[in-house]
């Protein structure tokens, strides 16, 4: 792999290579997306793919959502969050 530095996913040689990077992310990782999203067509192999190879990575898919969904609904993705950040703390704390 390699990399000018690890802030940009555009350094790496390939798409495998930016898998193998974050298959060693060691925190949880929450990724929401919209199914809407300009980009969602062109990325949604690689967004399955990643969420296959992180470790603790939760996708959550928003139906008919477009990019900025934490603006049009903003609740959502806050319960979203919350709901997420209780079961980290139940997995701590039982």
């Amino acid at each position: 792999m390699t990399s000018k530095h690890m802030g940009s996913f555009t350094e790496f040689e390939d798409y495998e290579d930016v898998l193998e990077y974050m298959s060693h992310i060691n925190v949880p990782m929450l990724m929401i997306y919209g199914t809407e999203d300009p980009g969602y067509k062109d990325w949604a192999e690689q967004i399955f793919k990643l969420a296959a190879v992180v470790p603790d990575m939760k996708l959550v898919t928003f139906q008919g959502e477009r990019h900025l969904f934490e603006i049009d609904v903003p609740d959502k993705i806050a319960n979203e969050v919350i709901f997420y950040l209780r079961s980290l703390k139940s997995e701590i704390d039982p």
